[in-house]
């Protein structure tokens, strides 16, 4: 690769680079045998615009994010996981909403593993803002949209 390759490939990451820091809004799953997140997809909500309801996340949904990390698990040998309904293993969603902050959307699995919480925090960056925890039936295991709205 030569100089001036580098430096464009430097300058096309710049952005997410002087933004490691800042908090993230986008989704993520939690495994409770390992206690770690996966799947995560995050994005600095700095660079995002606001949407018509006045909040952002990271423009993927589940169902398809799912489906990514299988193909790629399968090309490693370890697609059985995946092989499971994504909504069988307890996921989330974080949302900067313009006028209220950062909210964090999970179902009620979170009672459980309260442990995932500062995992949440720290991989979204969100240590230092204000965060609403919020329980909704749409991220709780088995649970999703109905095919008719996607």
């Amino acid at each position: 690769m030569t100089a001036k390759e580098r430096k464009e490939v430097i300058d096309t990451m710049r952005p997410a680079l002087d933004h490691e820091s800042d908090p993230k809004v986008g989704i993520f799953w939690y495994d409770p045998d390992i206690k770690e997140l996966f799947g995560v997809v995050k994005s600095p909500a700095s660079l995002l615009q606001f949407n018509a309801v006045w909040k952002k996340t990271a423009p993927v949904l589940h169902k398809h994010q799912w489906e990514a990390e299988r193909k790629t698990a399968q090309r490693y040998g370890g697609a059985q996981f995946f092989e499971q309904d994504y909504t069988a293993v307890p996921r989330g969603r974080v949302f900067e909403y313009k006028h209220t902050g950062f909210k964090v959307f999970t179902g009620s699995w979170i009672l459980h593993h309260p442990e995932a919480t500062s995992l949440i925090l720290s991989e979204f960056s969100l240590e230092s803002v204000h965060v609403e925890w919020v329980r909704d039936e749409h991220w709780d295991i088995g649970r999703g949209w109905s095919e008719e709205f996607i």
